[in-house]
């Protein structure tokens, strides 16, 4: 165990072990400047509501949750304006000047010497807690006088952490820590460390001699008689010596007592339980302005909050809504319900605070800031208090990000119905959130962090994720500070466990690597402390409580000396110390041959005996199940009738615990069970064969199967008892009852029927169809039918329905294949398929297609030289002027169109059927000449202009070819570029041959503006081509 040798150390740890159990109290800045007169500051507040009121739009009507004030009932003389408001806020301003400095808490220096490339740390604290820093700097001196500055590398409320890397030789000397300079709400104070009576030095590359305020040992290198101090704060803030840590504990929580501040019941784990409330939701939407919509943007604010408030420890966070899902019933409730279903959840959690989280309306676009409203002083003052502290603090946190402060306010119904009365016939608080949460105990504030139908605070505040997430972190702040909460080293939970003998105690800190625990516990009825286990590194110790209410607290120590504390309460429901017995309840499993019974139990003793007694409410007598026997569990036999069941468990030592439970017996155990749990079938090609699922304890069930058809109106015999639970059936088609009786050999008999359409008439063949599917190949679609029959020579006969001709044309006529190819055109179409057995049994089928085939350019080329030259010879006679050019016969022509092609990795047949589109097989005779060797009008736009020439018919397919690489592919040419239009292209827009027409491109680009000008391509050209 460590001890603490010097009083300031043994002062820092118990603060910081208590800092869990006892917040200390908290005097804000706004306490400093409260004499102006309670008349004047709520004559402020008065006027600030009256001008929300009459400003606000849904989002307040919401909030009174039905009711009945109105603006007009305000006092008309309490109205203030916007342009007098700045008077209050620079009065607040000038007051705030008269603050006294905050005062040094403590510095604490890393290291005594620095080495070079070293790094030194240092951290000092001013003031109290509700102190906010909002920028710092510290000054060092050196030995020759020179001094220099650092600015605060971070800031956590009124810490400051300063750190300086040491580089080079030449800042080799000896340090002192001359003074700091800290600037709060504007306001810069500045203190000289050595007034402060702080005298603190360090070397760099240097030894210097230096006493520690406070060291800590290890306990084996002391010896054991060494004295420590322990202490507690009274409310004035003076140490108090006492005996133990136990009283210190004690003391402290007796002093958060009598202050009248208890900010918390904290909840069975010891955390703070806050419930974020964020306004409206899809159902009962609030306001909206200047693109906003206040539930969406309250439900994000609440996320940021929460997502922020889980970094620290002791605190457990809960929404009312985590989507714009309404869930306390939606539209189908109103605004005033809905929100007494938040507050109720809010109670049903252990809330300790509801922050209800929205942003503000007016009637003019002026009305700008935050404001926060907190319960009235009536019924039930504490809340108020605490109401007030932490609106307080959440407007701090907020009006730092440059909000203007509308302030902390009351609003109280003016209406004195019972409705809006507390119940000792004071006026209750305007806002139902705040009403209802004050009746269960649970201090309310509303939030209203901006106003949606300011542009300059959506612009600023609430337009962005960013922006939003700000004001989130700002109200977790907000919390966290009133609670003291802490994101360093913590004790995150405490656990129980029963483990029959005894309580296992578990500790869960923030850092769970080199620490050390202390479990004490304080029991309420003897009032008396007692140590479950004094200092050790097990994280989990066994606790062995008398039945009775504790506190459990424990202590702990990491490595580096920081301590905390953490207390919870616990029930301990028996005692450990002796045998215990506790039946938690029957169950039972229902069994062929009886009734098994089981009571469970908690026992530390491993030889409980059980007793089972039944008694007869028919016959109203008992009789003996099983007597004391070593096994909970028990196998029954009873007669059919209603019972009570009674077991009866002895421990050791004579004690005994007992539990009854009503039991109706279905049956009669002592004869054969019987029960049918169902009927199958399996539908074959010629039979059903029909089955039921039975469970018995007799062997010899016997069946009988009989058929009603429902059409004819008669009974059929399928089977007569034979001992076989599955049957064959050859039905005609039609609808039937199918029917079955199973009997035992002692005459025990169940009956069951179900409902069944045979499809088809099992003496005929028959043929049924499942579907039709389509393949694309090319520019052929082959369709094909799925079928089911025992024919072995079906027919088809395929038509297709043309919808926007509305004509009928045939594929095939009663052909014995199932599959078709159809060349359609693009479109939309039925496409309808019969089938016909050898007896003439005829089935049909019908889908709707839409033709919207697109072929991709780029890929291997699915046509050959034999094949273009064959297309391009049935259409026309290639041209004597191509004789003396690089491609004298057609086959050449053909050739260079595969070579280009393949040297870009695109499909021949694409630009090929392209060029015999747009020179009509080398006809010309438009814009165009055959002279310019251009095979797909480059550059021929119309009115006239010829279009791009080309030295030769490779150059002008390679310019063809490169041109539809641009549209179809993003990658690089492998050629040298002859396309000089190459670059105008936006690559990659047409991958599609049905893409290169604009009218049809998605991107609106694309090689030609014609309608269909790529789908003309694959069905009038492509198409045709694939066919020779």
């Amino acid at each position: 165990m460590k001890k603490i040798l010097k009083r300031a150390t043994a002062c820092l740890l118990a603060v910081l072990m208590l800092a869990g159990e006892a917040p200390v109290q908290r005097v804000f800045a706004a306490e400093a400047v409260q004499p102006e007169t309670e008349q004047q500051v709520e004559e402020v507040n008065e006027a600030e509501s009256v001008e929300t009121t009459e400003t606000e739009t849904q989002t307040e009507t919401e909030q009174q949750a039905g009711e009945t004030e109105t603006a007009t009932e305000i006092n008309e003389e309490a109205k203030m304006t916007e342009a007098e408001q700045p008077e209050t806020e620079q009065a607040e301003e000038d007051a705030s000047v008269q603050e006294e400095t905050p005062l040094l808490n403590y510095v604490y220096v890393d290291k005594n010497n620095v080495e070079i490339n070293g790094e030194q740390n240092i951290v000092l604290s001013v003031g109290d807690d509700s102190t906010v820093i909002e920028s710092a700097r510290l000054f060092l001196q050196k030995k020759d006088g020179e001094q220099y500055a650092l600015e605060a590398s971070a800031i956590d409320g009124n810490a400051m952490l300063f750190t300086e890397k040491y580089l080079d030789e030449n800042r080799t000397g000896v340090y002192t820590l001359y003074s700091y300079e800290v600037t709060v709400n504007g306001v810069v104070y500045t203190q000289v460390l050595s007034e402060a009576g702080v005298n603190v030095s360090y070397g760099v590359n240097c030894d210097i001699e230096s006493q520690p305020d406070a060291q800590v040992v290890n306990e084996e290198d002391t010896e054991p008689d060494v004295d420590y101090d322990v202490v507690s704060f009274d409310k004035d803030g003076n140490q108090i010596s006492e005996e133990s840590i136990a009283s210190a504990i004690e003391n402290q929580r007796q002093e958060q007592n009598e202050d009248g501040l208890t900010r918390s019941t904290y909840g069975s784990n010891g955390n703070i339980v806050v419930v974020l409330d964020p306004g409206h939701d899809g159902s009962h939407g609030g306001t909206s302005g200047n693109g906003v919509a206040e539930s969406v943007i309250n439900l994000k604010i609440a996320q940021y909050c929460k997502e922020e408030l889980q970094k620290y420890s002791g605190v457990t966070v809960y929404m009312t809504r985590d989507s714009q899902t309404c869930p306390y019933g939606g539209s189908s409730v109103d605004a005033k319900s809905c929100n007494e279903s938040r507050v109720a959840y809010a109670k049903s959690v252990g809330a300790d605070i509801y922050v209800s989280l929205h942003n503000n309306s007016a009637s003019s676009s002026e009305a700008s800031g935050v404001e926060i409203y907190y319960p009235n002083t009536n019924y039930n003052p504490s809340v108020s208090r605490t109401g007030e502290e932490l609106a307080s603090q959440i407007l701090r946190q907020l009006t730092a990000l440059g909000l203007k402060n509308r302030g902390t306010k009351i609003r109280t119904c003016k209406d004195t119905v019972p409705e809006y009365q507390y119940p000792d016939g004071s006026q209750a608080d305007y806002y139902a959130v705040i009403r209802n949460c004050k009746k269960e105990g649970i201090p309310a504030i509303i939030v209203e962090h901006a106003f949606v139908t300011n542009p300059s605070d959506v612009s600023n505040y609430l337009s962005t994720d960013e922006q939003l997430k700000k004001l989130g972190v700002a109200d977790a702040t907000g919390i966290a500070q009133y609670y003291n909460l802490k994101q360093g080293f913590q004790i995150n939970e405490i656990d129980f466990q029963d483990k029959n003998s005894s309580v296992e105690v578990s500790a869960k800190c923030s850092d769970m690597k080199g620490i050390k625990y202390r479990y004490l516990y304080y029991d309420l009825a003897a009032q008396s402390w007692g140590v479950i286990s004094e200092w050790t590194t097990e994280s989990k110790v066994e606790w062995q409580p008398k039945a009775g209410n504790y506190w459990v607290q424990v202590a702990a120590i990491d490595s580096n000396g920081n301590g905390t504390t953490k207390t919870v309460s616990y029930a301990a429901t028996h005692n450990y110390t002796g045998y215990y017995l506790d039946l938690n309840g029957m169950c039972y499993i229902m069994r062929d041959n009886g009734i098994d019974v089981g009571v469970a139990y908690d026992s530390n003793a491993s030889d409980v005996k059980f007793r089972w007694q039944a008694y007869n409410l028919d016959k109203q007598q008992w009789s003996m199940v099983a007597d004391w026997t070593g096994s909970n569990w028990v196998t029954w036999k009873p007669e059919q009738g209603n019972f009570w069941l009674y077991v009866e468990a002895m421990t050791p030592d004579g004690a005994t615990q007992n539990t009854i439970m009503c039991f109706a017996s279905q049956k009669d155990y002592s004869h054969h069970s019987l029960n049918l749990n169902g009927m199958c079938y399996n539908i074959y090609d010629d039979r059903i064969d029909v089955g039921i699922a039975y469970d018995s304890d007799d062997s010899n069930v016997t069946f009988k199967w009989e058929a009603y058809n429902l059409d004819k109106q008669e009974w059929n015999l399928v089977a007569d008892w034979t001992g076989s639970n599955w049957v064959s059936w050859y039905p005609d088609k039609g609808n039937y009852w199918m029917h079955v009786t199973a009997r035992t050999s002692d005459g025990v008999t169940k009956e069951y029927t179900i409902c069944f359409n045979a499809a088809r008439n099992y003496n005929h063949k028959y043929i049924t169809i499942n579907g039709i599917c389509s393949v694309n190949d090319k520019a052929a679609i082959n369709l094909g039918v799925s079928y089911n029959t025992n024919d072995t020579s079906p027919a088809f006969r395929w038509q297709i329905y043309d919808l926007s001709t509305s004509t009928w044309s045939t594929l095939t006529d009663w052909t014995g294949s199932n599959w078709v190819s159809w060349y359609p055109g693009s479109g939309n179409y039925w496409v309808y398929v019969e089938a016909r057995t050898s007896d003439g049994t005829v089935e049909s089928y019908c889908i709707a297609y839409q033709v919207t085939a697109r072929y991709e350019i780029m890929g291997t080329t699915s046509t050959n030289i034999s094949q273009m030259v064959a297309y391009y010879n049935a259409n026309n006679a290639y041209p004597e002027f191509y004789a003396s050019s690089d491609a004298p016969t057609i086959e050449a022509f053909c050739q260079i169109y595969l070579e280009e092609c393949q040297a870009e990795g695109l499909k021949a047949e694409v630009a090929f059927c392209q060029a015999m589109l747009e020179t009509g097989f080398l006809r010309y005779g438009g814009d165009v000449q055959i002279n310019q060797y251009n095979f797909a009008g480059l550059g021929a736009t119309g009115n006239g202009a010829p279009g791009n020439s080309f030295g030769s018919v490779r150059e002008g397919i390679r310019a063809q070819v490169q041109h539809l690489k641009a549209y179809a592919s993003t990658a690089g040419l492998n050629q040298p570029c002859v396309d000089s239009r190459f670059q105008y292209v936006k690559r990659g827009t047409a991958p599609y041959v049905e893409w290169l027409g604009i009218q049809e491109n998605p991107y609106g680009k694309g090689w030609a503006t014609a309608k269909n000008y790529g789908y003309n391509i694959v069905n009038l050209y492509m198409a045709k081509l694939f066919r020779y």
